[in-house]
C-alpha cells in the first residue's frame, strides 16, 4: 500500500454520495458524514454505494467495528514504512478526542448464553439430529471455545498423557485455528472425556468430526433447540455457550479462566463474556463484607 493510494471511504447520507480521498486532513465533519451514511445505509461494508430502494438500517455495533477497524489501519500506517523508507502516514487523522466522540456504542448489546437448563434440554434429543452433535455440544459446554475451533480438532489434538493436574487429560487448541494465533494446551473436564471417548479413536491429523463446517453444525443445532422446546436466542447460536461458559466461572481467577477458555485479555472475557446471572446479582446484594472503622 502506497501512500498517495492509501483512501479513506467517505459517505454523505444528505446527498447520497460516496467519496474516496486520501486521509490526511481527514475533517470531523468528513468523518460525522462517514459514520451518518453507514448507519443509514447509504453504503455497505465493501463501500459501495446502496440504491435509495434497497438502503437498509445498519446497526450501531456494525457500524461500531467498522470505525474501530478504520482508525486502527490508519494507527498501523503510522508505523509501516513503504518501499522508500518513507511512513505510509505522517499521522493519525483519526487519534483525536473528537474523532473518538463520535462513534456511537450500543449500551444494551445482545449477547445471551447458554444455561446449563438450556444444554440438558438440547443435548437429550442432539442423538436425533446427528450422532456427532452430543459431542459437539459436550466440547461447547465444557471447553468453551469457539465452534470453529471445536469442529477444527484433530485426534492429534487430544493429548492423553497422564499427569496430577489433568486427571482426564488434556487439548492442544491449535494457533491457526485461534482467533488471535495464540496455540493453548488445557486440561478437559470429566464431561468432555467421556465425550470424546463415544468418538472413534484414530491417529494423526484426522478431524474429530470430519465432513462438519460451521452452517452446517448450526443447521443441527437450531434443529435441536425446536425439538427440545427451548426458545430462540436472538443474536446468538454457538458463541452463547461460550458466554455461558465464562460466566459460570466468574468466581474463579480471571487468569486461570482466560487461559482454560482461551482468552488472551482477561479484560475482554470480564467485560464482554462473562454476564450477570440471577444468583451472582443476589449475592452482590445480600451478602456485603462488614466495614468497620479502624481501631487503635
Amino acid at each position: 500500500m502506497e501512500s498517495i493510494r492509501l483512501l479513506i471511504l467517505l459517505g454523505s447520507a444528505a446527498l447520497g454520495a460516496v467519496v474516496e480521498r486520501e486521509p490526511h486532513g481527514l475533517s470531523l465533519a468528513e468523518w460525522s458524514a462517514f459514520l451518518t451514511a453507514r448507519h443509514a445505509g447509504v453504503i455497505d461494508g465493501r463501500r459501495r454505494l446502496v440504491a435509495k430502494d434497497k438502503r437498509v438500517p445498519v446497526g450501531v455495533r456494525t457500524v461500531e467495528a467498522d470505525a474501530v477497524w478504520l482508525r486502527q489501519l490508519l494507527g498501523w500506517a503510522t508505523k509501516w514504512r513503504d518501499e522508500t523508507g518513507r511512513y505510509l502516514l505522517r499521522l493519525n487523522p483519526l487519534q483525536g478526542r473528537e474523532f473518538t466522540e463520535k462513534i456511537r456504542h450500543e449500551e444494551n448489546p445482545r449477547r445471551p448464553l447458554a444455561t446449563d437448563d438450556r444444554y440438558d434440554a438440547v443435548r437429550a434429543v442432539a442423538g436425533r439430529v446427528h450422532r456427532l452433535l452430543p459431542a459437539i455440544l459436550a466440547l461447547a459446554h465444557g471447553t468453551g471455545r469457539r465452534i470453529g475451533a471445536i469442529l477444527a480438532l484433530t485426534h492429534e489434538d487430544v493429548l492423553w498423557g497422564k499427569g496430577e493436574q489433568r486427571p482426564y487429560r488434556r487439548i492442544r487448541w491449535r494457533a491457526e485455528e485461534d482467533k488471535i494465533g495464540k496455540e493453548w494446551v488445557a486440561p478437559m473436564s470429566v464431561e468432555v472425556r467421556a465425550a470424546l471417548e463415544t468418538l472413534p479413536r484414530a491417529i494423526g491429523l484426522v478431524p474429530l468430526f470430519p465432513g462438519t463446517a460451521y452452517d452446517r453444525v448450526a443447521r443441527w443445532l437450531r434443529r435441536a433447540e425446536r425439538l427440545a422446546g427451548v426458545p430462540k436466542q436472538s443474536g446468538s447460536l454457538w458463541h452463547a455457550y461460550r458466554r455461558g461458559w465464562a460466566t459460570a466461572r466468574k468466581h474463579l481467577s480471571g487468569k486461570d479462566v482466560a487461559f482454560a477458555g482461551g482468552w488472551k485479555n482477561v479484560a475482554t472475557l470480564q467485560t464482554i463474556y462473562q454476564q450477570p446471572d440471577p444468583e451472582s446479582t443476589y449475592r452482590a446484594v445480600a451478602e456485603p463484607l462488614a466495614l468497620r472503622e479502624a481501631r487503635a
